[in-house]
């Protein structure tokens, strides 16, 4: 089972504030979730969460992480990643749930990115899977609903070209508001070796779509893409900005990198 890098968690309350200069409707404070308070399935209640997962949407709506006491499994289901909205709070999923493809089970439950449609997206790390390290990480999309898989690791891309590793996925994905989630990736096993085992694809509930991939042409013929440098930002038309090295370019140095 990978382990992601979790924030600590904290006894307390999670609160949305509206500062008074956004009009005397919109002032006030409202407490989304408190410790003491029941699960949304009635399983255990909250005794703390973790301030630095707090993340808010123009909608005012706000996921974060939350521990759980008195849970019927224990150690095994006192963890989840929750959203408020309508007045009530929405568990997105729960340690212990069993993964969206059925293998393995929930374990680590990564940062989450929060879309003004309500969706979060966020990295997980699985245990019990079928082939152990190879397989227990991606990158899930939920609503409060069923949660889907946006990519795995162990699965293929698109192009059939390799498989994904865990160093794939990062750990706080970049969402957009029609939930498309752009995907800096590493792949393992792949034709080329080390000349095209990174990609960028954007993937959602319909699926991954590739948008580069290390050995494309460039964009104007001079050289193919090397390499990728950072995250991947996408916008609400679906569009992917990154910075990339090309290699095999006429200029060298001097012109082998681009955004």
């Amino acid at each position: 089972m990978r382990t992601l890098n979790l924030p600590r968690s904290w006894a307390g309350l999670v609160v949305c504030g509206v500062l008074a200069t956004a009009g005397p409707a919109q002032a006030g404070t409202e407490i989304i979730a408190e410790t003491g308070d029941g699960a949304p399935d009635g399983n255990g209640t909250f005794s703390s969460f973790t301030s630095t997962s707090i993340v808010l949407n123009d909608a005012g709506q706000v996921a974060f992480h939350g521990l759980l006491s008195g849970t019927s499994g224990g150690a095994a289901d006192n963890k989840g990643l929750f959203r408020s909205g309508g007045g009530s709070v929405a568990q997105i999923v729960r340690k212990g749930a069993a993964a969206p493809d059925g293998n393995g089970t929930f374990d680590t439950i990564g940062l989450p990115a929060l879309n003004d449609s309500g969706q979060v997206a966020f990295g997980a790390g699985f245990s019990g899977t079928a082939l152990g390290l190879w397989d227990d990480g991606g990158i899930v999309i939920g609503a409060g609903g069923a949660v889907v898989q946006i990519a795995r690791e162990g699965e293929a891309p698109p192009d059939g070209n390799g498989v994904f590793s865990w160093s794939a996925f990062s750990p706080l994905p970049n969402l957009n508001d029609l939930g498309q989630v752009a995907l800096v990736t590493t792949l393992t096993g792949t034709s080329g070796g080390g000349a095209d085992d990174r990609a960028i694809y954007l993937g959602s509930a319909a699926g991954l779509v590739k948008v580069v991939r290390e050995g494309d042409a460039a964009h104007d013929g001079d050289g193919v893409i090397g390499s990728f440098s950072g995250d991947a930002s996408v916008n609400n038309l679906g569009q992917v900005a990154f910075k990339a090295f090309y290699s095999g370019n006429s200029g060298g140095a001097a012109d082998d990198g681009v955004i």
